[in-house]
């Protein structure tokens, strides 16, 4: 084989790997290519949707610190108690209390069953019957909800003590359920 003959043969194999590498190589080139492309494109995306809630961050803190303050300004508003029957006996003792100072005759008060809390914030709740005038209802309901505790009318039924057309046809009872929130003690590894 003459040196011709090798260059030749050199050159046409030359031809046939750079036309693989072009059909084969090209495409992957291009994959690759479109796949970090697209995934720059994504990352500034998420560093812009990131520089924008960096963006809002002081706003949120000075949200939070007012949430904050607000929670602390209730916090000696809420029901002494750190267990639910301590906390149930100081609200059964409050709405007491909020009855023997209205104008009015306090029937029932029986404590009701509560799983709602947040956390360590729970809730207990006391069914609360009375017998007196509206305006002793609604003297009431004043004291309860603007008390120094914390406590909520959370429902109230109202129907005519005496017969309709008698003298005490003004008298009333009126069922309250009343709420009001504690913090929980915190669960120790005993």
């Amino acid at each position: 084989m003459t040196s011709r003959d090798r260059r030749a043969l050199a050159v046409g194999a030359a031809v046939i790997l750079l036309g693989l590498g072009l059909t084969r190589g090209i495409p992957v080139v291009a994959r690759w290519y479109q796949a970090t492309s697209e995934r720059v494109a994504l990352s500034r995306t998420l560093i812009a949707r990131q520089e924008a809630e960096l963006a809002l961050l002081p706003r949120l803190e000075a949200r939070g610190d007012s949430l904050r303050q607000t929670m602390l300004a209730l916090a000696g508003r809420l029901i002494a108690g750190t267990s639910e029957a301590e906390a149930q006996a100081e609200l059964l003792g409050g709405i007491e209390a909020v009855f023997h100072r209205s104008k009015g005759r306090l029937d029932q008060l029986d404590p009701l069953a509560d799983s709602v809390g947040f956390g360590r914030l729970r809730r207990v709740q006391a069914r609360a019957t009375l017998t007196a005038d509206l305006a002793g209802i609604l003297d009431l309901i004043k004291q309860v909800e603007w008390g120094a505790q914390l406590m909520l009318v959370r429902s109230l039924r109202i129907e005519v003590a005496g017969e309709l057309g008698s003298l005490a046809a003004e008298t009333l009872r009126a069922e309250f359920v009343v709420e009001g929130w504690f913090l929980r003690r915190e669960a120790t590894g005993e």
